[in-house]
């Protein structure tokens, strides 16, 4: 996916990480980390033969390979035009019968969730064995697991850490994965996993980032530090404008954020939402916006966490 990179674990420590990007010179490059696995092998001095087992991140992901900038662009973007009205007019890119079948499509999937997710799940992962295999045809006989996304934060979190000897509250929030956009857990001494709250991926603020960085002109998943940087040159009067206009658009009911508007439109096709973002963003200044979207995410995810702390 995104952002493509690979880790070497020896008798639980981390021995080695790279990221791909660091040999294809792509920013976030978007594949298999084929020179990566190669470079933690060699950097430990090992080979295939020695791998015990493989864990890729994230139970549901896409086995896009090397797809560019502008790909990725065109995707977002398409997935957010999905008005109809748009495209009869001839203001969205996307052709009408194409928007109207979307739509139709979503609504089959927002009914059948759970059916289309497993569903999903075989085929990308058979797709993410094969490219793995393609690549390192001597790995076809290894153990590959497919580690829940917020899991893998999770563990980044817990294992990341010094050791505990008593439960600790973990929080993973982020823009979306295998069907959350954050949880919640208490971490026990002896490894167990209590899970407190999960928030949906259709109520991400993380998703809120990537549409507003989109709505401005930048690349998600990647740009979203330079609304960061922007933030702090808005005056405190109109961020705070934006920020509660963004509220707005939240409701917080016992520790779990959600999106009011509700419609046929899932995570990937926020289509109301962007809607409203754009009425919001109209005529401010772009650090008015970048203001208002940080003081509002710092206002929220610390509700969040003091809901949590005092539950």
């Amino acid at each position: 996916h995104h952002n493509s990179s690979v880790a070497l674990m020896m008798d639980g420590i981390l021995v080695c990480a790279m990221q791909e990007e660091r040999f294809t010179r792509e920013k976030n490059f978007w594949g298999m980390p084929k020179a990566s696995i190669q470079s933690v092998l060699d950097f430990a001095g090992i080979g295939v033969k020695d791998i015990d087992q493989i864990a890729f991140a994230g139970q549901r992901h896409s086995a896009h390979v090397n797809l560019t900038r502008d790909e990725h662009l065109k995707r977002l973007k398409n997935s957010v035009q999905m008005d109809l009205i748009d495209g009869i007019r001839g203001r969205s890119e996307v052709p009408v019968h194409l928007i109207f079948r979307r739509r139709i499509n979503i609504m089959m999937r927002q009914g059948l969730q759970g059916f289309f997710f497993e569903r999903d799940v075989k085929a990308m992962q058979k797709a993410r064995r094969e490219l793995l295999l393609e690549y390192f045809p001597r790995m076809v006989k290894l153990p590959i697991s497919f580690i829940d996304h917020h899991t893998c934060h999770y563990s980044s979190a817990f294992y990341g850490g010094e050791s505990i000897d008593e439960p600790v509250l973990v929080f993973t929030n982020d823009n979306q994965g295998d069907r959350l956009s954050a949880s919640v857990s208490i971490a026990h001494p002896d490894g167990r996993r209590e899970f407190l709250s999960k928030n949906q991926d259709r109520d991400s603020i993380g998703m809120l980032w990537g549409l507003v960085t989109l709505l401005m002109g930048f690349v998600p998943l990647e740009h979203e530090y330079k609304l960061m940087g922007m933030a702090p040159y808005a005056s405190p009067e109109s961020s705070r404008k934006v920020a509660d206009a963004i509220a707005n658009l939240f409701s917080f009911e016992e520790g779990v954020f959600k999106i009011k508007l509700r419609s046929v439109q899932s995570v990937i096709n926020l289509q109301p939402i962007v809607d409203e973002l754009y009425k919001i963003m109209r005529f401010q200044r772009f650090d008015s916006v970048c203001g208002g979207l940080q003081l509002f995410t710092e206002e929220a995810l610390s509700q969040w966490i003091e809901y949590w702390i005092s539950k």
